[in-house]
């Protein structure tokens, strides 16, 4: 890292003292501000390097973090060279105990905010710090008096609000505080904005058993047949209004056929356990669309076959057991071609996409 350290810490003592009657009103604290940050690359680093490894202990998806003991090592070559920078020293311990808390070493992270409220109380880390280890009761309070970064306070709120399953209003938490604050905070928490969109649907009001299926990432055939069940009366005709168990269920989409493929036999059985893949869904949503005898369920390759024409679909061919799965659930648009050319049959769907699916069947 190249830095001039004694010319840019002695700059900026100079603009934070001649700045801290106004930016502290009667305090006396002496808080940096985002522009003052900006001196120093390496903070701007600690600090992508903390809401990264923050926004993937929420929600992994396998995004390089850098170990805690690097950043601790980090933190600490920077407050030596910190020297008498309360305000910078300040902000180095709430990063350090932020870690901690992730870590999972609350102790740890009780030390970091007593050193750094002794500093710097009203800084907006330093706050967040408190929050999270539930010394300051609501956060939310102190965005009038934050001394620096209040849309850092509106950004723990969307994360907040997330945890809560409250999605749609966590969503328009990170579109106010990715506005204001530096980029490498909407880089690292965008893929939580994002799942927060997916997962829009859900209401804190919802039962935690729905809350734990539709946040999968993945599903089963028995998750697939529980989100049926529970939210469609699509399986009412096959198991006469019955409440059936998950085993009895299974037994019942079996026997009804609504797990094989249409377009040409296939020895493959799907188990209770089988992950879905996006063409077994398009098998089961094409049984369940066509089950209600509206539809020929093997039109589409009757059809192409007859006028010797070839698949519209990329990566499903006309010999596909599962053709009329696919081309009804595109041409009737309960699924899509995410490319417009493919159907990538072998990806898997999160329980989400599975539900909006199933919802346009119904």
């Amino acid at each position: 890292m190249k830095r001039n350290w004694l010319g840019a810490f002695s700059a900026l003592f100079a603009v934070v003292l001649a700045l801290s009657s106004c930016a502290s009103g009667n305090k006396g604290d002496v808080v940096l501000s985002s522009d003052d940050f900006l001196i120093f690359d390496d903070i701007q680093e600690l600090e992508a390097a903390v809401a990264l490894k923050d926004a993937e202990s929420i929600l992994p998806t396998g995004r390089e973090v850098k170990e805690s003991a690097q950043i601790f090592s980090m933190i600490d070559a920077s407050i030596q060279e910190a020297g008498m920078n309360k305000a910078l020293v300040a902000r180095l311990e709430a990063l350090r105990g932020i870690v901690c808390l992730i870590d999972g070493r609350k102790q740890q992270a009780v030390s970091s905010y007593n050193a750094a409220v002794k500093l710097v109380k009203d800084d907006a880390k330093v706050l967040i710090l408190g929050s999270r280890l539930g010394i300051i009761k609501n956060l939310q309070e102190q965005k009038s008096t934050v001394a620096n970064e209040p849309n850092l306070l509106v950004l723990e709120d969307a994360v907040s609000l997330f945890e809560k399953n409250a999605y749609m209003d966590s969503v328009a938490q990170f579109d106010a505080a990715f506005i204001s604050l530096p980029a490498f905070y909407a880089e690292a928490f965008r893929p939580l904005r994002n799942k927060a969109w997916e997962l829009k649907s859900i209401t804190a009001e919802d039962d935690e058993k729905t809350v734990a299926l539709l946040t999968k990432n993945s599903i089963t055939v028995d998750d697939m047949l529980e989100m049926t069940e529970s939210s469609t009366t699509l399986l009412s005709r096959y198991t006469s209004g019955t409440d059936l168990g998950a085993q009895e269920l299974y037994d019942a989409v079996f026997e009804k056929k609504l797990l094989d493929a249409v377009s040409a036999a296939d020895e493959k059985v799907l188990t209770r356990e089988e992950k879905i893949t996006r063409i077994y869904a398009a098998r089961y949503l094409w049984n369940l669309f066509t089950g209600r005898g509206k539809t020929d369920a093997k039109k589409y390759s009757a059809m192409y076959q007859r006028l010797k024409r070839k698949s519209p679909v990329g990566d499903v061919d006309i010999s596909s057991p599962d053709f009329d799965a696919v081309l009804g659930c595109v041409e009737n648009e309960i699924m899509d071609l995410p490319d417009g050319r493919n159907f990538y049959p072998e990806e898997k769907p999160t329980a989400v996409e599975f539900n909006t699916w199933l919802k346009k069947v119904e």
